[in-house]
């Protein structure tokens, strides 16, 4: 037996959903901490950090995926570009690009890191097949407490 177009699209639509409402529920059940846009470390220990702003506040949520796609590692060096996804409050999710140069000098390490929103939010079928992974994980976690 075939599906129609309109059938396939409709089992599509349930997953998305499905998807959101269980990304809503995780979000009910998750301690949300300010995304940071900016960050300067000293020897492991920040010393600057800024948070993004929205409206009265910060800018909360929760790191639920995130992989390198640049890495170039020296002795005294290294440089790291990460995709990262976030869920939000509201249960939406935000795609970042994390670059991170961290670096020796006087026998003491410095990091920078920064977070530029990503300019295509789209996920790609690696990351969406990912978070129904995590997603899977966090109800099993839940339904055992």
């Amino acid at each position: 037996m075939t599906q129609t177009t309109s059938e396939i699209v409709n089992v599509l639509t349930n997953m998305k959903e499905v998807f959101k409402g269980e990304l809503l529920g995780l979000a009910q059940r998750t301690t949300f901490e300010p995304i940071y846009v900016e960050k300067t470390e000293e020897k492991w220990v920040v010393d600057e950090i800024k948070y993004l702003q929205v409206n009265d506040g910060y800018l909360k949520g929760y790191l639920l995926n995130s992989y390198d796609i640049v890495s170039r590692v020296h002795e005294t060096e290294s440089l790291s570009v990460k995709r990262e996804i976030f869920l939000l409050e509201n249960g939406e999710l935000l795609v970042f690009n994390h670059i991170e140069d961290c670096f020796e000098e006087s026998d003491t390490w410095f990091t920078f890191s920064r977070r530029e929103l990503a300019a295509d939010q789209t996920l790609t079928e690696k990351e969406f097949a990912s978070l129904i992974s995590i997603l899977a994980g966090e109800l099993k976690n839940s339904s055992m407490e």
